[in-house]
């Protein structure tokens, strides 16, 4: 399984995993925390925070491994 390489920064990992937890506080929010596809909703949430906070292009693990059926 192939993720973002810049998970591993040492410098952005404390930035990524923020935007990680921003995701779930929305998917919370919205009721969805433990509904089947949500991943998909977090990657983008966290994907969105990261480009709009931080000027990041993080890429999930669905963009990474296209063919790969997430759920």
């Amino acid at each position: 399984m192939f993720y973002d390489p810049i998970e591993d920064d040492p410098e952005l990992h404390s930035t990524i995993d923020q935007a990680r937890r921003d995701a779930e506080e929305i998917a919370n929010a919205r009721g969805l925390e433990s509904q089947r596809g949500t991943c998909h909703l977090l990657w983008s949430e966290q994907e969105r925070l990261l480009k709009e906070r931080h000027n990041i292009v993080w890429f999930s693990r669905a963009a990474m491994n296209p063919g790969t059926c997430f759920d």
